[in-house]
């Protein structure tokens, strides 16, 4: 008898816990910027999924950067939108 007919060895290997490629990442920015939301009592505006977004009734929104600057906001300093 062949030892190397029973089961199949399985060469798959575990998930690893790798960082996101860098075009990944640029992607994943890209997306986010496809809005910004601005602050109406700080007169800041972020990226989508900023962590010091303000609360709803405080949100104006934009679609471009420059709208938000041409409106009086400037960028956030957290999320560099």
């Amino acid at each position: 008898t062949n030892p190397s007919e029973g089961s199949p060895k399985q060469s798959a290997a575990p998930p690893t816990s790798e960082p996101e490629p860098i075009e990944e990442q640029v992607a994943s920015n890209e997306a986010n910027e496809q809005g910004y939301i601005g602050n109406k009592n700080s007169k800041i505006f972020h990226l989508t999924n900023c962590s010091s977004l303000p609360n709803e009734s405080n949100r104006s929104y934009f679609d471009s950067k420059d709208e938000a600057i041409n409106s009086g906001y400037r960028a956030c300093k957290k999320c560099n939108p």
